[in-house]
């Protein structure tokens, strides 16, 4: 079995990428996750751990140009290979390959043989930016589970650490709507989720005592300035703290002479 690719990858870069694509494709459907990449190339994974990938041609020097030549390969040869290597069909095929050939006579120094519309190119980025858009809309909880799993695994250095850190909190200090809205959509999801809930209570239970000393520990060394920041509080709110308590006086008055 062949597959037939394009890179500008470096070619181990290239070898690996097929690897670990591979991998948390096979991992997915193994936990009955829906994968997040599908590629023909799997096949060969699937049918054999003894495989080999060679260079067929190189110089090539633009993106487009590797695109054409990898489907005169996949055209012209057995292979495994499914989708049209340009993500084009009919007329918009015909107008890139008649643009390839242009391009290429130019930088023959030959004339070209027929003037084109310079808009091929932008519209297979416009075509290639849909795909992705789609693409990523339709798999959008999966690409967040690959990438988590991606971030647990790396080992940071402590530069690193302080780099990410610096990141988002940067990021929560500029967007405090958008974060809530985020917290508060994810919630609202999982509220009635027996897992989460489960999960949510096993968390606290773990971090409590940490969380308490910690807040200790806070309170300490911010005593003065905390307790200002209430009694400016209390001040700022008094006749509607007074007209609380005394609702709920009258409440448990009245639950009292029931009784």
């Amino acid at each position: 079995m062949t597959y037939y690719g394009s890179s500008q990858q470096a070619f181990c870069e290239r070898k690996s990428t097929h690897t670990s694509q591979y991998r948390c494709h096979h991992k997915a459907i193994t936990e009955g996750r829906q994968p997040l990449s599908i590629c023909s190339s799997y096949k060969i994974f699937d049918a054999t751990d003894d495989w080999i990938m060679e260079i067929i041609e190189e110089g090539i020097e633009t993106e487009y140009e590797a695109l054409y030549a990898e489907n005169q390969y996949i055209n012209n040869n057995d292979c495994v290979n499914i989708n049209n290597a340009l993500g084009l069909e009919g007329e918009e095929l015909k107008e890139y390959k008649t643009k390839w050939a242009r391009h290429k006579r130019l930088r023959l120094g030959l004339q070209p043989l027929i003037p084109i519309p310079n808009q091929s190119e932008e519209l297979i980025k416009e075509k290639r930016q849909a795909n992705w858009k789609k693409y990523h809309e339709e798999y959008h909880e999966e690409i967040k589970h690959q990438q988590r799993e991606k971030y647990a695994q790396k080992e940071f250095t402590e530069e690193e650490r302080h780099t990410e850190c610096e990141r988002v909190k940067a990021y929560r200090l500029a967007n405090p709507e958008k974060v809530k809205a985020s917290k508060k959509a994810q919630y609202e999801a999982k509220k009635d989720d027996p897992e989460f809930i489960a999960k949510q209570k096993a968390y606290y239970q773990e971090v409590k005592e940490d969380r308490l000393i910690k807040q200790k520990a806070h309170y300490d060394a911010n005593k003065k300035a905390i307790n200002a920041h209430r009694k400016a509080l209390r001040d700022a709110n008094k006749e509607a703290i007074n007209a609380k308590r005394k609702a709920k006086y009258n409440e448990n008055k009245l639950i009292s002479e029931k009784l």
